[in-house]
């Protein structure tokens, strides 16, 4: 036996251990102290061109649970990625009918015991039999019990590939099985109807079909977050053909979506004795027309407050709201005006009662539009106004300008904060920008008040709306009225300037929580307005306060000349004319983009279908430029559908070694890039880091050709 033979054979047994070590690197099984869990199929051997389920089996140990999709007051959903052999086809995962999971004041969703998460794929008909598959997958997620620890695996699995699949032991088609039965259906795959709207405080849902059919337990779980009140109590009312489920919407001021999906459980978890689907996938219009609520309905454990708790929860909402950012800085700076020199008790108390009047007045208003709006027909409650894109957006703005008024930049006509120049008159419009200002805040005491008011009639409305100002005016009167109160008043100074501009900050705070309002609201596709909207927003704010700036720089300067003057003011209104309009203009739909996957590029190709890859992120400046105006343009969208050009997206805002690894195989570093394949042939072209329409236009139509 020569020497050659022996040094080969000890390579290749040595070659045969290290690759079974590394196998043995990333096994189809990983545990830690509170969860095992498992990469698992439902076939033992795969065919080409079959579709099989591809999952993990998590075992928890006891009391502790996993999140589903919208985990609820706390907690993180898994997060699975599958890495796949290439040509193979990965369906979007469904997530099973999740559970209520208390804790104290909080209530999550979630999965307690075990939980099967699994997806279909459709593999490749290029595969041969005799060969084998390896199927990876990256898992990572949070267990909790009281505490929480995250987790995280990578696990393998390789399947035999025959001329015919070969199903998995009857134990692991069972467990499929059983996690099947977990998984929602459609309404009318169970012969039932499911329509929605809102009202005061509330979500209700109803659900209608025949007696046999419907269940005789309801839960709803949204998949948007911040929308119900997680903890509240569901109310069911059973009516012949008809359940009725009334959900507590959230009471933090966050809009609820004209669209909503979810699911409504219909029965207990494994629970044998019922029978039917475990759960609705719902997509909710919550415009729908209701019927009444039965008058005999299950109540909640907090009943409804009566008259009397309702005027007192007002006032004391009311005297919150002198707590909050938005309020605060209006209530101190008119305060602190009693402090100036010179005012006597009887003038002090005449702006009090000017400020009161003021705040009346905008509750009253406040009051008028929901009684008339739901005179009408429209389900409205306290916060309607934050479900509005033009009321949240000129808010957002509104903030903003209050905010560079009290740094000093312009004066608001007729508003004296702190002196008394303005008179009563100055008072009473403080007072209704104190109650514009305190629309996007709420208290705890005010939603139910509200929603009393709103279901009792005209006269309880007024009386609730008038504690809210009440409450809301008391510190104000109190300094006024109180000699010994206002003897505890600071002495008036310069300090009182720099006070004033630091209350601006606040209002530039509620400015922010604006304008993360406003990029959850919907567009007119029904799809949330999201950073696009948002940075729209801002800079509306911006132009907005650059208008502010030009209006007490010109316009209120009496050095200035007539001309000066009159061109501060056109300036103003056109920026804020434009401020106002540039986040309502919704830009016109773009490209369809389908995010990368180094497996849809592969089909493409083998397809022979073009494709436009666009490697991005969303920190990248000139990246966001070059899709508004060179990419999603209405000329390049009518190209790209003309000739059936798939536009694809790879984000690599967060780190990604896959497309790392994409732009490396083109020579880059760094984001833009892009690349038009035209689907024959290999000759790919690569276009510059800076687009024009035009230049899109003329190498995509050069590169069919």
């Amino acid at each position: 036996m020569s020497f050659s033979f022996v040094r080969t054979a000890t390579l290749a047994l040595l070659l045969v251990a290290l690759t079974g070590a590394a196998r043995a690197e990333i096994p189809s099984r990983a545990r830690n102290e509170q969860v095992a869990l498992e990469l698992v199929t439902d076939q033992a051997a795969v065919a080409p061109g079959a579709t099989l389920q591809v999952g993990i089996h998590f075992v928890l140990e006891k009391d502790w649970h996993l999140y589903w999709e919208n985990p609820g007051d706390s907690g993180m959903e898994p997060k699975i990625r599958f890495r796949l052999p290439r040509g193979a086809r990965l369906q979007p995962m469904t997530w099973p009918a999740p559970q209520r999971l208390p804790l104290k004041h909080l209530v999550s969703f979630g999965y307690e015991k075990d939980l099967l998460l699994y997806r279909e794929v459709t593999l490749p008909p290029s595969l041969e039999p005799g060969t084998t598959i390896e199927l990876k997958a990256e898992v990572s997620w949070l267990a909790c019990k009281v505490e929480c620890i995250p987790g995280d695996a990578e696990l393998s699995l390789t399947l035999p590939v025959e001329s015919a699949a070969r199903p998995a032991t009857s134990e692991r088609r069972a467990l499929f099985t059983r996690w099947q039965g977990r998984h929602a259906v459609a309404p009318a795959d169970a012969e039932l109807t499911v329509t929605a709207g809102t009202e005061p405080g509330f979500l209700r849902l109803v659900v209608e079909g025949d007696d046999t059919r419907l269940p005789d337990t309801l839960t709803f779980f949204p998949k948007t977050q911040q929308v119900i009140a997680n903890a509240g109590t569901q109310q069911l009312a059973s009516e012949n053909g008809r359940r009725q489920l009334r959900v507590p919407l959230a009471q933090d001021g966050i809009p609820v979506p004209q669209r909503l999906r979810g699911m409504l459980t219909t029965r207990a978890d494994d629970d044998p004795t019922t029978t039917g689907p475990a759960a609705l996938s719902v997509d909710l219009n919550l415009g729908d027309q209701l019927p009444p609520w039965p008058a005999l309905a299950t109540t909640t454990d907090a009943e409804t407050p009566g008259f009397l708790l309702a005027i007192v929860s007002a006032f004391l909402g009311g005297l919150l709201l002198n707590l909050m950012p938005c309020v605060l800085p209006v209530l101190s700076l008119k305060v602190l005006g009693f402090a100036r020199a010179g005012t006597n008790g009887k003038e002090r108390l005449q702006e009090a009662l000017g400020f009161t009047l003021g705040v009346l007045l905008g509750f009253w208003l406040v009051a008028a539009a929901l009684l008339v709006l739901r005179g009408v027909g429209e389900s409205l409650g306290w916060g309607f106004q934050l479900q509005s894109p033009a009321f949240v957006a000129g808010s957002t703005i509104a903030f903003t300008l209050l905010a560079v008024n009290l740094f000093g930049l312009f004066e608001i006509p007729g508003v004296a904060w702190t002196g008394s120049s303005g008179g009563r008159f100055s008072a009473i419009v403080a007072g209704l920008v104190a109650v514009l200002v305190a629309t996007p805040c709420t208290a705890p005491f005010m939603g139910p008040a509200v929603a009393v008011a709103l279901t009792g009639g005209a006269v309880l409305a007024v009386a609730v709306f008038t504690a809210l100002g009440l409450g809301m005016a008391t510190p104000q009167l109190l300094v006024a009225a109180l000699p010994k109160v206002a003897a505890w008043l600071p002495r008036p100074g310069e300090w009182m300037v720099t006070f004033k501009q630091l209350l601006g900050f606040p209002m530039l705070l509620t400015a922010a929580w604006l304008a993360s309002v406003f990029a959850d609201l919907p567009g007119t596709d029904g799809t949330p307005r999201g950073v696009d909207g948002m940075t729209r927003l801002l800079l509306g704010c911006v132009i907005a306060a650059l208008g502010a700036y030009l209006l007490g720089w010109l316009a209120q300067d009496a050095r200035r000349s007539s001309t000066l003057r009159w061109t501060g003011r056109i300036a103003a209104v056109a920026s804020l004319v434009a401020a106002l309009a540039l986040p309502l203009r919704e830009p016109p739909s773009g490209l369809p983009w389908q995010p990368y996957e180094a497996t849809l590029l592969t089909d493409l190709e083998t397809e022979g279908r073009p494709y436009f890859l666009d490697v991005t992120a969303s920190w990248c400046l000139s990246c966001q430029v070059n899709e508004s105006v060179a990419l999603d343009t209405p000329a390049v969208v009518e190209l790209f559908a003309a000739h059936d050009i798939t536009p694809v997206k790879a984000d690599w805002t967060s780190r990604d070694d896959a497309i790392t690894a994409l732009l490396a195989s083109h020579g880059r570093a760094s984001v833009p890039l892009y690349v038009f394949h035209p689907g024959a042939g290999e000759n790919v072209d690569v276009l510059p880091s800076v687009l024009t329409e035009g230049l899109v236009v003329d190498r995509v139509t050069a590169g069919l050709n």
